[in-house]
């Protein structure tokens, strides 16, 4: 069976008429300056500097030149790129990055190319939020370390940072201020878990403990739904997220059969925007039977053997 191509689009906004290198990702088509996916020591310098096209005579490439000793190593599995074909320098021959998506590759020049009023304005909405999560988790495949590092700086600022407001609650897109608590809340869970997501993917202990808190306040709530998300996220990092594996199970065992039988239900419920709802697998209702059992036991070994308590001295 014949596979048809996507039609590829250009980008309406990073198709640049002066740019000098096509990149396809997805189906879209970027034209882009060389030197500007050439700085910060990124995996594109290392790349660039093993084919026959040039880079463009800008202040940037003399500086990445000077700095060659010092490039990190660079692993090409992620970029089709062959030496025999001038790749890139059309829309027919692209250079094709797999495993990204159109919008983060966006997010990703939107940081490079920015102006520094736009870089170090302030984030306020779900979408400039949505926005800095896919620069973090891009610049970090491709080795855009300063890049990174202020993504997450800017992330972590926003998740700790205590608003300045009269009283009540002002919500901005998904991030909630509590006047009382005195900080930002994340009120999206499908945020929280893109944040806490990209702060074990960059081994960024600050955003890390910044959620932390947050995960804990949506977990007590007691939402059904809430919880099941973070048994979800919790599994599949298991040794960086231990503190969160064990608060949401031990809050789900504490909700009972009745409700994790409605929570496994295959009548998967869809809401208002069309999102599955999460639902607890085979796998999770094994765990939460099988703690339940060794709980029980436990209580009624207690019950026949009650630990003997000792007073201190200065009791």
């Amino acid at each position: 069976m014949m596979v048809l191509q996507p039609e590829l689009v250009r980008d309406s906004e990073y198709y640049l008429p002066d740019g000098n290198t096509v990149i396809q990702v997805e189906n879209v088509l970027f034209n882009i300056h060389r030197y500007i996916l050439s700085r910060d020591g990124s995996a594109f310098e290392g790349m660039f500097s093993l084919d026959n096209i040039p880079q463009s005579d800008s202040a940037e490439t003399l500086i990445m030149t000077n700095a060659e000793n010092t490039r990190p190593s660079y692993s090409r599995s992620h970029l089709h790129h062959q030496h025999l074909s001038p790749e890139g320098s059309s829309d027919k021959t692209p250079i094709l990055l797999s495993g990204d998506t159109a919008a983060d590759f966006r997010s990703l020049l939107w940081a490079l190319y920015a102006l520094p009023a736009e870089v170090f304005a302030m984030p306020s909405t779900q979408a400039q939020i949505t926005r800095l999560i896919g620069i973090a988790r891009i610049a970090h495949k491709y080795a855009f370390r300063t890049t990174e590092s202020w993504a997450l700086s800017v992330l972590t600022i926003c998740v700790c940072q205590a608003p300045d407001t009269p009283s009540g609650h002002d919500i901005h897109g998904d991030v909630e201020v509590d006047s009382e608590a005195g900080k930002s809340i994340v009120s999206s869970t499908e945020l929280l878990i893109q944040l806490t997501e990209v702060a074990v993917l960059c081994a960024h202990d600050e955003l890390h403990e910044a959620v932390e808190p947050i995960w804990a306040d949506l977990l007590f709530a007691g939402q059904t739904q809430d919880i099941v998300s973070a048994m979800g996220l919790a599994d599949r990092y298991k040794s960086q997220l231990r503190p969160l594996l064990g608060l949401a199970y031990y809050l789900m065992m504490l909700k009972g059969k009745e409700e994790w039988t409605k929570a496994a239900s295959g009548d998967v419920e869809i809401d208002s925007d069309k999102t599955k709802k999460p639902r607890l697998t085979r796998d999770q209702r094994i765990r939460l039977l099988s703690g339940y059992y060794n709980l029980s036991r436990a209580c009624e070994a207690l019950s026949n053997n009650p630990p003997k308590l000792t007073h201190h001295p200065s009791c």
